[in-house]
């Protein structure tokens, strides 16, 4: 949220960092709102990994599937190496989209017994 913050401010837009805000609501499908250098409100899901590694792994919901697909303002912050030498890397929507990058690897099964 810092990172976000910083930004805005550094880009003369301190008015819009003091709106950026993180969502208490998980179902929404980001963690924070933050804005663009032309004022557009950007959502972000942060991902976050220990490790001090280039290559990144890591899992999304369908839900924030569903809104990297649908939001053009939809980023994911993945931030690694955070308990020795923080990194970050921004991934965008066209970056996962046009690529082979995602993987579908869990499916959920409903079922209802009470009806036969």
């Amino acid at each position: 949220m810092q990172y976000e913050k910083n930004k805005l401010i550094n880009k003369g837009l301190t008015n819009l960092a003091k709106k950026v805000s993180i969502c208490d609501n998980d179902a929404i499908g980001y963690d924070i709102i933050s804005f663009d250098d032309k004022g557009n409100e950007i959502h972000i899901e942060v991902k976050t990994n220990c490790s001090n590694l280039s290559y990144l792994d890591f899992y999304i919901t369908d839900n924030e599937l569903q809104h990297l697909k649908e939001d053009e303002n939809y980023y994911i912050y993945y931030l690694y190496d955070i308990k020795k030498n923080p990194k970050y890397h921004i991934i965008n929507k066209k970056m996962l989209l046009e690529k082979d990058f995602l993987q579908p690897v869990i499916y959920k099964v409903s079922i209802d017994v009470s009806k036969k």
